[in-house]
């Protein structure tokens, strides 16, 4: 079934430190009936000079990806909630002072949608049973997917739709993971503690692999785990529907 096209962003953490996730975000849209298309010029949003009150550089770093998103048609999938509440909440006023470049900034705003909520609505309404040798699998979601885009169900129904993974409960999953972007380098001290508490929280549940739509929580976090010689493997969810061959 041919669902049209989805014009992908990848964002710039993910093309530069994990482009495997994009590949595998690739891989589960086309298995789901979309044609993937990649809009050139695209870099980052903006979101880290912004979140550290730098709104010139945001722009200035931001421009090129409004321009190369502006001239995709049609659905657009980002990988990352932080960026996809970016572009939602932060664009209209960083580009508030020029027109042409707020009525662009809105339409890409509005023709966007997060890769996990996208895919969410094709899971099965009922979750699947997991087998005895289940994959214990937690899903950490965002501060930006949870109160930017106010979205706390997709990654967990798309979890429960996998067979072989059996989604663990966290505890304390609405506190945040302490990366926060720029937060995590003025604040590296509290920043590791809430990370290690993620971490050990985490494994508590009995999960072995952490998974989330953002990867620099899964950066801060598997770093974390790390440090503390908790083993904890991290995947996005896209690598992870794609091991699992998700497919509505």
């Amino acid at each position: 079934m041919s669902r049209g096209p989805a014009n992908l962003f990848v964002s710039c953490l993910v093309d530069l430190v994990r482009p495997e996730a994009g590949e595998a975000a690739v891989r589960v849209l086309r298995r789901c009936g979309y044609e993937v298309r990649f809009p050139p010029g695209q870099t980052c949003c903006g979101q880290p000079a912004w979140n550290t009150g730098f709104p010139a550089e945001a722009r200035r770093v931001a421009t090129p990806t409004l321009h190369a998103l502006a001239r995709s048609e049609g659905l657009i999938v980002g990988l990352t909630g932080s960026c996809v509440a970016t572009v939602g909440h932060v664009w209209p006023e960083l580009f508030g002072d020029d027109p042409a470049l707020l009525a662009a900034a809105r339409d890409v705003g509005e023709r966007m949608v997060e890769f996990g909520a996208l895919l969410a609505p094709l899971a099965p309404a009922e979750p699947a049973e997991a087998p005895q040798d289940a994959a214990p699998v937690a899903f950490h979601c965002s501060c930006h997917q949870r109160r930017g885009l106010r979205d706390t169900h997709s990654g967990a129904a798309l979890l429960d739709a996998l067979p072989r993974v059996e989604r663990r409960e966290v505890a304390h999953d609405e506190v945040c993971c302490g990366f926060g972007g720029t937060f995590s380098v003025s604040f590296g001290a509290l920043s590791g503690s809430m990370g290690r508490d993620r971490a050990r929280w985490t494994r508590e549940s009995g999960a072995r692999t952490l998974v989330s739509s953002d990867l620099g929580c899964l950066l801060h976090v598997g770093g974390c785990a790390r440090e503390a010689g908790e083993p904890l493997e991290t995947l996005t969810l896209a690598e992870l529907l794609d091991r699992e061959g998700f497919a509505p």
